[in-house]
């Protein structure tokens, strides 16, 4: 049995399940519903960089060269009911287009758009267009410790996964998650091919945990892909965080021909006082097969350093960052390629 047929029999006994679960649940439903309000949310960012090399960043975001630029805007609502509830996120700016296609394609803005039912106190279902849980970094970027993306965020395909998932609590401890899910580059996967993916969780209270996760299908291309992340993070004291993720991709090209890529990332947060943090991050990337940089057997290393000051909902993110790589993989302001690149910035962020 091969790939494609695997993934299709695996989505059908997902959907399968999930209407099983529906119907074999409605008696038990309580009547008695939370009628909470609807939350809106948001945030804002903007930001001035200063190239090393004067070119914009190879990373994430479109970072400019000594331009005071926009961020995105991102604005989402949500209701949570006693067991069903909604959530959506659009967002618009540079940091979007990069992300989501823009364009225009109408659902170019859309960052999530999902229902999800808690089906029993340990069973959880999720519909529609979610945040993929392969990657450790988030899209808000005032969630991160630093500012500027990784190469493993940066380079990771699915901005958003279309489809359909289920969370399932083992104990307090251990959690489950599989689901099935378009293409990682689309939202509306007209051709048919599909994605399954899983997970599995160890987490020990609110900011430890170990995540092992998989994603693999076949992209609208006709190339398989194949994913495979370790994630840890720890609370090392009340002010040292550490966290690490391994990540690996394969993809399998019609010409039989294959592109490998991986990457390991080592995080680390200290609070100096209270809404003063410094976040360090150090990369190693190992682009074997010029799938991201255009360079074959290259390696890069990336070292970042961001100082976070929070002044009430005003987070404001100071940073500096070198990047050295084996081959010449980057390009000077004479556009001529160099081995080094880097960068001085202050983001700005606001949340509401």
């Amino acid at each position: 049995m091969d790939l494609g047929t695997s993934i299709k029999l695996m989505r059908q006994y997902l959907i399968l399940g999930f209407w099983f679960l529906i119907f074999s649940n409605l008696y038990s439903q309580d009547k008695d519903t939370i009628d909470s309000k609807l939350q809106l949310k948001g945030s804002v960012d903007i930001y001035w960089r200063n190239s090393f090399n004067g070119t914009p960043s190879s990373t994430s975001m479109v970072f400019d060269h000594n331009s005071f630029s926009l961020g995105w805007l991102s604005v989402g609502l949500s209701k949570e009911g006693k067991k069903t509830g909604f959530e959506t996120n659009i967002a618009f700016g540079p940091r979007s287009h990069q992300f989501y296609g823009g364009g225009d394609n109408p659902l170019s803005f859309i960052r999530d758009f999902y229902l999800y039912w808690n089906i029993t106190s340990k069973l959880k279902a999720t519909a529609g267009i979610t945040q993929p849980f392969i990657g450790y970094e988030a899209d808000e970027p005032h969630e991160n410790i630093n500012y500027s993306g990784s190469y493993a965020y940066s380079f990771l395909p699915p901005a958003s996964l279309a489809g359909l998932q289920f969370e399932y609590a083992l104990d307090e401890s251990w959690t489950l998650l599989a689901g099935a899910y378009n293409a990682s580059t689309v939202l509306i996967d007209s051709d048919n091919s599909k994605h399954i993916g899983g997970q599995v969780i160890y987490s020990k209270g609110k900011a430890s945990s170990i995540r092992l996760g998989v994603l693999a299908g076949k992209e609208p291309d006709e190339s398989d892909v194949f994913i495979a992340e370790l994630v840890a993070d720890f609370d090392i004291t009340k002010r040292l965080f550490l966290a690490s993720n391994l990540l690996f991709q394969n993809q399998k090209f019609v010409d039989d021909s294959e592109a490998d890529w991986y990457m390991f990332d080592l995080y680390g947060a200290y609070e100096l006082k209270k809404n003063i943090k410094i976040g360090l991050r150090a990369e190693c990337t190992a682009d074997l097969d010029a799938a991201l940089l255009g360079v074959v057997d290259n390696e890069i290393i990336s070292l970042t350093a961001t100082l976070n000051f929070q002044i009430e909902s005003l987070k404001i993110s100071p940073e500096i960052r070198y990047d050295t790589a084996s081959k010449d993989s980057f390009l000077d302001k004479d556009m001529r390629g160099v081995s080094s690149d880097g960068h001085v910035m202050v983001g700005m962020m606001y949340v509401f």
